[in-house]
C-alpha cells in the first residue's frame, strides 16, 4: 500500500509518535519547522505565520518554521510557556546518505533543563520523587551548574509540596500517575511541570557522585533523575558534582508560607528580589556568589559550630580592609564558571565561553595569595581549596585571539603561532587577498576603467565588475568570461583569476576545518579538569559571599551577634 505522505514527512511522524507530549522542531535546511497540530500552538505561542506543504496527502499539512540561528529564542519561549520541546537534527552527510537523510532527536529541552537560563543569579532545579512506604525520597539537579541534591522527608503530601516549592524548581518528575494527579493543581499554581518517569534501567549506586550517600531511598530517586537527564539530553552529564544531601538537622527547617513572610528572598507583593532580605544583603560580585549567599539564606544553619566559623570568616574580613577591598576588585573580574565549566562539559560551549573561563582562573594565584596573608587558618583553609589552574589559563592565551566569533565553525578564533599547519593556510589566504588587491590595480591600468574592482560573494565566488558604460573597453584578448549580469554592471571571471580563487577558497575551508578540530582539543582538554574547576568555582563563591557580608557589616557598622546558653536576651 502507498504511504499517504512523502517519505520526509512519514520520518517526521515516526519521530513524532515517539514525542507525542512534545512540541518536535525539525531542522530542514536553514530552518526547524513544525507540523500538524504542533504548527498550530507554536504559530500560536509564538506569533508566528501557519503555511502548509505539500506532503503527498491531498491536502496541505499545516506548518511554521523559525531560523535555525534565532532558535534558542523561541526554544526559550515555548519552555516559559510550559511546553517541551524535542530538536531533530540530519544524523548524516547528505552526500554519503542512501535515499532521505536519517534525521533524530539529539535534545529535549524541558523547563528543568534547559541549559541556556536567562537568570544567572538563581538556580534552574529539576526534581524526581521516589515514593516509598513511610518517606519520599527527593532529588534536586541544576544542569546549568552541576548541583545534584537529594533529601528524605516524611511521607505527607503538604511536607512534599512544601519540598518542591521550596527549591523553586521549575520541573518535577514523579513515579506513579496518582502522585503525578495530586501535584497537578500544585503545578498549575506555581508554574511548574509534572512529568512522569520511571527510568530505572541504569543504576549508579557505585558513581564516584553518590560516595557521599548511603539511604537506598536517596540513592534511588538521584539514579531515576540522572537517567532521565541523560535520556533527555541524550549525552553524557558526568559532570554532575558530588551529591549533597540536604540534612534537617543541618538547617533551619520552614515551610514555603513562612519563607514568604519574612521575604527571605522576595518580596510577598510584587514576588522580587527588591525588598527582599536577599537585596539587602546580595553584595556579591559574581553570579555565582549570588546563587549561593540565596542558598545560605533558604537554609539557615542550626549548628552552633558551623555559624560561628562562618561569622569568624566575616570578622576576619570586616578587621582587614585593604585585603578586603582587593580580593573585591580581583573577584569584578570572575565570570560564571560554575556555568561555564558545564557548558565545556555539556558541549554547547564556544571559544569566547573559553577566554570567559581563562581570565576567571587566571585571579587564583594572587586571590591564593591575598587570603594566605591575612594568615589565619580559617582563610588559610580556603586558600588551600584554591587550585592552581594556570595551565588552563596559558593555553587559552595562548589558543585564541582577544574577540573571537561567537560561531566555532567559521575560524577565526586562533592566534597565529599556535599551529603550524594552521599559520600555513592563515598565510595562503593573506597572500591570497594581498594578490586579489594587486589583481585588481593591474586590471584597472590594463583596460583603463578607473572603477573596476574585484569582489567576492558566497554564491559566485570571486569575479570582476564593470559598470555597463565601460563594457566597449573589454576586448576578446582580455581573456574575460561573463558570469553574471546586472541591472547596471556585467561580471566577469579570467582564468588567472578563477586560479587563484580556488587558492583562496581552499585555504578558507582548510581554515576552518583545522580550527574546529584544535578547537575541539582545546575543550576536551579544559573538560578533562571540569571538576577542579568546579571546586574552584565554589570556593571563589564562598569568598564572595563572605566578602560581601564583611563589606555589607563594615558599611553599616553591624555588631557580631553572640550566643548564650541562658535563653536570656
Amino acid at each position: 500500500m502507498k504511504p499517504k505522505y512523502t517519505p520526509m514527512m512519514m520520518q517526521y511522524l515516526e519521530i513524532k509518535e515517539e514525542y507525542p507530549d512534545t512540541i518536535v522542531m525539525f531542522r530542514l535546511g536553514d530552518f526547524y519547522e513544525m507540523f500538524f497540530d504542533d504548527a498550530k500552538t507554536a504559530s500560536h505561542e509564538l506569533d508566528l505565520t501557519l503555511t502548509g506543504r505539500d506532503a503527498g496527502a491531498k491536502e496541505r499539512v499545516p506548518m511554521c518554521g523559525v531560523p535555525h540561528h534565532a532558535v534558542d529564542a523561541y526554544i526559550q519561549r515555548l519552555i516559559d510557556k510550559g511546553y517541551k520541546v524535542a530538536i531533530v537534527e540530519q544524523l548524516e552527510d547528505p552526500s554519503q546518505a542512501q535515499g532521505i537523510v536519517k534525521r533524530g532527536v539529539i535534545q529535549i529541552i524541558t523547563p528543568g533543563t534547559i541549559m541556556e537560563y536567562k537568570t544567572s543569579t538563581a538556580n534552574n532545579f529539576i526534581a524526581a520523587v521516589g515514593v516509598f512506604d513511610f518517606h519520599y525520597a527527593l532529588a534536586f539537579a541544576d544542569l546549568t551548574t552541576g548541583e545534584l541534591m537529594v533529601e528524605t522527608i516524611v511521607k505527607k503530601m503538604s511536607l512534599l509540596q512544601n519540598a518542591l516549592l521550596s527549591e523553586g524548581g521549575r520541573e518535577g518528575g514523579v513515579c506513579g500517575r496518582e502522585l503525578s494527579d495530586q501535584l497537578k493543581q500544585l503545578a498549575e499554581v506555581n508554574h511548574m511541570m509534572i512529568s512522569l518517569f520511571d527510568h530505572e534501567d541504569k543504576s549508579h549506586a557505585n558513581d564516584r557522585r553518590f560516595k557521599e550517600i548511603t539511604d537506598f531511598k536517596q540513592i534511588k530517586v538521584a539514579s531515576l533523575l540522572l537517567n532521565y537527564l541523560e535520556e533527555t539530553q541524550k549525552r553524557s552529564i558526568d559532570y554532575i558534582q558530588p551529591i549533597r544531601e540536604i540534612r534537617k538537622d543541618h538547617y533551619l527547617e520552614m515551610d514555603i508560607y513562612t519563607k514568604n513572610s519574612l521575604e527571605l528572598t522576595q518580596t510577598i507583593r510584587a514576588k522580587e528580589k527588591y525588598g527582599s532580605l536577599l537585596w539587602l544583603l546580595d553584595h556579591t560580585q559574581s553570579a555565582m556568589g549570588s546563587r549561593l549567599l540565596k542558598q545560605w539564606i533558604d537554609k539557615p544553619l542550626t549548628d552552633r559550630s558551623e555559624i560561628e566559623k562562618r561569622l569568624d570568616i566575616v570578622s576576619i574580613f570586616n578587621d582587614n580592609f585593604i585585603e578586603r577591598e582587593s580580593i573585591k576588585e580581583m573577584l569584578k573580574e570572575v565570570y560564571d564558571i560554575e556555568r561555564l565549566a558545564a557548558r565545556v562539559a555539556y558541549g554547547n560551549v564556544n571559544a569566547r565561553d573559553l577566554i570567559w573561563i581563562g581570565k576567571s582562573l587566571k585571579i587564583v594565584p594572587e586571590l591564593k595569595y591575598q587570603l594566605q596573608a591575612l594568615d589565619q587558618p580559617l582563610t588559610n583553609e580556603l586558600a588551600e581549596r584554591l587550585i592552581d589552574l594556570s595551565h588552563l589559563t596559558n593555553l587559552v592565551e595562548r589558543a585564541f585571539v582577544e574577540t573571537p566569533p561567537i560561531s566555532v565553525k567559521e575560524g577565526g578564533m586562533f592566534r597565529q603561532g599556535f599551529n603550524a599547519q594552521l599559520d600555513e593556510y592563515l598565510d595562503a589566504r593573506q597572500n591570497g587577498k594581498q594578490w586579489i588587491l594587486d589583481f585588481e590595480a593591474s586590471e584597472k591600468q590594463k583596460t583603463g576603467i578607473k572603477n573596476l574592482r574585484v569582489g567576492y560573494n558566497k554564491v559566485f565566488g570571486y569575479y570582476i565588475e564593470v559598470t555597463r558604460s565601460y563594457l566597449n573597453q573589454i576586448t576578446d584578448d582580455m581573456h574575460y568570461t561573463r558570469k553574471q549580469s546586472l541591472a547596471n554592471a556585467e561580471r566577469f571571471i579570467t582564468p588567472e583569476l578563477k586560479e587563484m580563487e580556488a587558492k583562496i577558497l581552499n585555504a578558507e575551508d582548510k581554515i576552518v576545518n583545522i580550527e574546529y578540530a584544535l578547537f575541539q582539543e582545546v575543550r576536551n582538554h579544559i573538560k578533562e579538569e571540569v571538576h577542579l574547576i568546579q571546586d574552584v568555582a565554589r570556593t571563589i563563591a564562598m569568598i564572595d559571599v563572605y566578602i560581601a557580608l564583611a563589606h555589607l557589616s563594615s558599611q553599616n557598622a553591624y555588631v557580631r551577634p553572640e550566643f548564650n546558653d541562658e535563653h536570656v536576651l
